[in-house]
């Protein structure tokens, strides 16, 4: 997940770890998504998550590149 904008609060929650990650413009999470339940705070401002993943089949793919 990066995080992009003018805004304050809008912690990153990881409920099974335990964790509020307190992002700010350009920071950068990388986390599982399988074992995360996660969801974002309240926030103050304009913000947007560009969220990346990878499939489960990854592991395939980059043994044989998807043939």
């Amino acid at each position: 997940v990066l995080a992009v904008g003018e805004f304050t609060g809008g912690g990153l929650v990881m409920r099974e770890q335990g964790l509020v990650a307190e992002l700010r413009n350009g920071d950068f999470v990388i986390f599982s998504l399988g074992e995360t339940t996660h969801f974002n705070l309240d926030y103050l401002g304009r913000r947007a998550s560009l969220v990346m993943h990878t499939d489960g089949r990854f592991k395939t793919w980059k043994k044989d590149h998807n043939s």
